[in-house]
């Protein structure tokens, strides 16, 4: 199945994994062209938030990060999950397996070496209760 019938299909792992090794081979430039070619707004948005340097942070030893959005901070876990309403409600309520801009951002970030500043457990839950007051 190629990376175009994945994205049709909207299976979201299956989807990003392939992604993130894909835009690991890209200029930046190729990596947000591509993104906004495949995922219209939701891809905009993401590169925005990378060009705007948006705050990402990791938990250490675990896949779960903390993403920077416009109002909160959201908890993305590994490829499959992220805390926000629009994955809420694409994923979970609809089925529809598609990425939401924190997963995208994190994605970009990854395949661009940008910084992603580690924390320890404690720390992930000081930032997340201050995020949710």
């Amino acid at each position: 199945m190629s990376f175009e019938d994945r994205v049709k299909k909207n299976d979201l792992v299956s989807l990003l994994e392939p992604l993130k090794e894909r835009l690991a081979e890209m200029s930046d430039e190729e990596k947000f062209k591509t993104v906004i070619s495949l995922f219209g707004r939701r891809g905009k948005k993401a590169v925005q938030a990378i060009k705007d340097n948006t705050k990402i942070l990791k938990v250490k030893s675990k896949p779960i990060y903390l993403v920077r959005g416009k109002r909160l901070d959201y908890v993305t876990i590994g490829l499959g999950y992220c805390s926000c309403e629009d994955f809420y409600l694409n994923n979970v309520l609809r089925g529809l397996g598609v990425p939401c801009y924190h997963q995208l951002v994190l994605i970009l970030a990854q395949s661009m070496g940008k910084n992603i500043e580690e924390i320890n457990v404690q720390e992930f839950q000081l930032h997340l209760s201050k995020s949710l007051s």
